[in-house]
């Protein structure tokens, strides 16, 4: 992972793994978690050594409930 974040309703990421091949294999696994309800990726980017990098949108099945007390 390079970058990762959540805001409880879905979680965002970039990940750089070795091949397209791995790529798809790491999205297919994804979407098998039930606790995900959507994973889609804005696309992959080739790099010279063969590396491939993606950023992976998810959302939440069952989302955190929202704090809505004042502070």
């Amino acid at each position: 992972l390079e970058t990762f974040s959540s805001d409880g309703s879905q979680v965002s990421f970039t990940m750089r793994v070795s091949s397209k091949s791995a790529a798809a294999n790491a999205l297919i696994q994804l979407r098998t978690f039930e606790s995900l309800a959507t994973v889609t990726t804005t696309g992959l980017e080739a790099e010279d050594d063969g590396t491939v990098s993606m950023s992976v949108i998810c959302t939440y099945a069952n989302p955190a409930p929202l704090d809505n007390t004042e502070e």
